[in-house]
């Protein structure tokens, strides 16, 4: 049936998939036969919100608009939204935790939604949802399930509170370096991930808890000048602390840059890329000298 005084705003151009401008264009609301429309519309990849109410969720949609063309919709199907289930586990053993506090938030975004608390199954439950890539933060571990998922009406995952601890060493040849880790996994078919934020300290030391034994990817960012990126894979253990050493390149490279004549050319670029030797590590170290 059509739906009457819905509301539905217009957010403008979109560079990426999962950008939405924060302020609205403008809002239409539809009429009796549920039809909207929007007249001079940017050319571009333009993003609409259904906005939600009593019983219908919030729908997101990107729509590609050409100049003198006419984009219609079709019909648009309204409905109560998409739900997540999500479990929070004691590892090893898989013991439910009820009584833990857990945050849903859209992913790759600031906007936080609601938390709720697992029951004495140690499930909770998020109803409502619209279209959107979500994830769900565990809040005492800082451990987050997501989806990447825009389509299933029926969400669930799973956030394993391990017993396993991973302290790691970032250094540049013998330099301990401060650096920001995000650690992530793939995990019973769902991506497991910490939250932004830790850094090494000024030893080059830090220390990740709660982990569940499984090969991790460790992300490494280090600020400054020059900015430098290190992914390397890590073999947790279920239980205990899982020593580590993360080793930017640190040698010195040298040359010289001539002309066809030999003479040497003053005050030229060069830029450099390091790769490392380790199938398990990759180096993203750009600079210009």
């Amino acid at each position: 049936q059509p739906i009457a005084s819905f509301d539905i705003a217009l957010k403008g151009i979109v560079n990426q998939p999962w950008e939405e401008p924060a302020t609205p264009i403008a809002i239409a609301t539809t009429g009796e036969d549920g039809r909207f429309e929007y007249k001079n519309v940017a050319e571009g990849m333009n993003t609409l919100r259904f906005l939600p109410v009593a019983g219908i969720a919030e729908l997101v949609k990107k729509v590609g608009v050409t100049n003198g063309q006419t984009t219609d919709l079709g019909d648009v199907v309204m409905d109560a939204g998409r739900t997540a289930r999500v479990q929070v586990v004691r590892m090893p053993g898989r013991t439910p935790m009820p009584g833990q506090v857990l945050k849903i938030m859209l992913l790759r975004t600031s906007v936080q939604g609601e938390t709720r608390e697992t029951d004495r199954n140690g499930v909770a439950v998020f109803e409502g949802l619209s279209n959107q890539e979500y994830t769900v933060e565990h809040m005492d571990s800082q451990l987050r399930v997501s989806w990447l998922d825009t389509s299933s009406k029926e969400l669930s995952g799973v956030i394993p509170i391990g017993s396993g601890t991973l302290r790691g060493t970032v250094v540049e040849g013998d330099k301990p370096l401060v650096a920001e880790i995000q650690m992530n996994v793939t995990w019973e078919g769902n991506i497991l991930s910490t939250r932004y934020g830790l850094e090494s300290d000024g030893d080059g030391i830090f220390t990740r808890e709660s982990l569940v034994g499984a090969d991790w990817n460790v992300n490494l960012n280090v600020q400054g000048p020059t900015y430098r990126h290190m992914m390397e894979s890590v073999s947790v253990a279920d239980t205990g602390i899982t020593e580590h050493t993360f080793a930017f390149p640190g040698g010195t490279l040298t040359g010289r840059i001539q002309d066809a004549a030999g003479q040497p050319v003053e005050g030229a670029l060069v830029q450099w890329q390091a790769v490392s030797a380790s199938p398990n590590s990759i180096y993203n170290v750009p600079s210009i000298m």
